[in-house]
């Protein structure tokens, strides 16, 4: 039996040696996609980087893994295309899908039962972890979210496989596919660490899904290109400097690691303590990173999109004071506020699983205030974000807020 992995990615190294790790024991070769999509290729040049091949920490951690590898790089058209070709280049019998974010906990003796079975593919038990001993679970279910994980290649196309996959399309769209018999149990938990990325990394993430999400319908704060499909992301460079967006970008929900759970329950991991223990460093990592990332909110100005959400990851007591003093926290605004309204985003280990709590916010002729005081912390909760609306007098929908002291 061989059995190649394939990676899709493109810059996203925070949690990829660890990754790797989990899955290296049960691959005979690794095949890297490496590279971003051609719609943002010349926004990402722009912004300096290179659309066709990671940087250098991505090839780190690969080269860490230990495993036969190919690099294929690219630029490629959409997932699609570039899940495909990963999927295609594999030697292997058996494919194993690999993710950046991804932590495998393999079920050996349930992973021999499904090669000994003949079925076409394996799923895994994909939940979101929230923090170390919680995970984000299904409504009204005791089963966890399952996806793919292994396929078999003889059974199993390039094209048909995508059909098995959690994929983010927007504006494209996937074939109709047979979907090929799945092997009954679970051959694996992933602790899926998608909100755990730091700001280096998760930045990249917030880009893709505002840029996907705009090329279906466009991008509503700049009115030239509002209500129409972004076609190439540069177009935004005609309104606004490249590396002013992606600024921006750090204040993105997706940077600040909250999740909806949509009334969804939120419960305790079923890994061990002792597994959970290679878990426990990227949660810190992930801290300290947000702890950073507030001192520098008041060591220099962040650009902001207004009339876009700000959120800001205040889970830890250190990031909270790192911008709140005597209770409350300043942003000096570029140009006056015409409005502004806060809340605090609770997740929390019971009914009803989140919480969202108004926050009281003073204008003021430079900036906001806005009085954490006010808010009664929920008794035990796992995460805290604070989502900030702000529209200026200014029309111009890139401006600049920085933390003073209150």
């Amino acid at each position: 039996m061989r059995v190649s992995g394939y990676l899709s990615i493109y810059n996203d190294w925070d949690l990829l040696a660890p990754a790797l790790r989990s899955a290296a024991p049960y691959l005979d070769e690794l095949v890297v996609v490496d590279g971003a999509y051609s719609w943002m290729a010349e926004l990402l040049r722009q912004m300096g980087r290179r659309p066709e091949r990671s940087e250098q920490p991505v090839r780190d951690a690969i080269a860490a893994a230990g495993l036969p590898v190919r690099i294929i790089e690219s630029v490629w058209a959409n997932e699609l295309e570039k899940r495909r070709a990963g999927y295609e280049a594999c030697c292997g019998r058996y494919v194993l899908r690999l993710d950046a974010d991804e932590i495998l906990f393999v079920d050996e003796p349930k992973l021999e039962r499904f090669l000994a079975s003949g079925a076409a593919v394996a799923e895994m038990e994909m939940p979101t972890y929230i923090v170390p001993g919680f995970i984000h679970g299904s409504p009204d279910s005791a089963e966890l979210p399952r996806q793919a994980l292994l396929f078999d290649r003889t059974q199993v196309s390039a094209e048909e496989h995508l059909s098995h996959l959690w994929l983010v399309l927007t504006a494209d769209r996937l074939a109709p596919a047979e979907r090929r018999p799945v092997f009954p149990d679970p051959i694996a938990f992933n602790a899926h660490l998608t909100t755990w990325r730091t700001p280096r990394t998760a930045v990249q993430r917030a880009l893709f899904y505002s840029l996907n999400w705009s090329r279906q319908h466009g991008v509503a704060w700049i009115e030239a290109l509002r209500g129409r499909p972004l076609t190439d992301a540069a177009a935004l460079t005609q309104h606004i400097p490249a590396a002013a967006f992606l600024e921006a970008m750090l204040s993105h929900r997706l940077v600040s690691g909250h999740v909806d759970t949509a009334g969804e329950p939120i419960r305790g991991t079923p890994l061990s303590p002792v597994q959970e223990e290679v878990l426990l460093p990227l949660h810190a990592q992930y801290e300290q990173s947000h702890l950073a990332l507030n001192r520098r909110l008041r060591e220099r100005p962040r650009r902001m999109i207004q009339t876009e959400p700000i959120c800001l990851d205040l889970s830890g007591r250190a990031s909270l004071e790192a911008l709140a003093s005597s209770g409350a926290i300043s942003l000096d605004l570029f140009h006056r506020p015409r409005r502004a309204k806060a809340e605090l985003r609770f997740m929390l280990p019971y009914p009803p699983w989140q919480a969202r709590q108004p926050v009281p916010v003073t204008l003021r002729a430079s900036g906001i205030r806005i009085d954490l005081s006010a808010v009664a912390e929920p008794e035990g909760f796992l995460r805290r974000v604070l989502v900030l609306d702000v529209s200026l007098e200014s029309a111009y929908p890139i401006q600049t807020m920085q933390c003073v002291g209150s």
